[in-house]
């Protein structure tokens, strides 16, 4: 496989299941390649669910210190709950990366608030 940078290797590797073709990116980051595309690479779900908790987390933080804006996150609290059911992401995974993340302690404290959501629905 070939892009503009010139030859990618690409290696199955467990993470994402037996035989799943990934790469980690220049920035650390596991990528998987979508079936059917030559050169389409994805985020790991669990990734993508760690930046909407946190994407949530920011915007209540937000509203609470009066700075403006909207609440969101509803939408993607259902999704990763959904995800989460559907056993496409683990739980636990999920919860040791978001605290392994750099935040603030306040976000950190949102960013728990926004997972007891989530794991409310799942738990139901």
């Amino acid at each position: 496989m070939t892009s503009s940078r010139g030859p990618r290797r690409i290696r199955a590797i467990d993470r994402g299941g037996p035989g799943v073709a990934a790469e980690r990116s220049h920035l650390g980051v596991w990528l998987f390649l979508i079936a059917g595309f030559e050169d389409v690479f994805a985020l790991d779900p669990v990734d993508i669910a760690v930046s909407k908790v946190s994407a949530t987390a920011r915007s209540r933080w937000a509203l609470r210190l009066g700075r403006g804006g909207s609440d969101r996150g509803l939408k993607d609290i259902n999704t990763i709950a959904g995800l989460i059911k559907a056993g496409r992401i683990e739980r636990s995974i999920l919860a040791s990366r978001l605290a392994a993340m750099d935040y603030e302690p306040a976000l950190m404290v949102e960013c728990g608030r926004v997972m007891e959501e989530i794991l409310g629905q799942v738990d139901v």
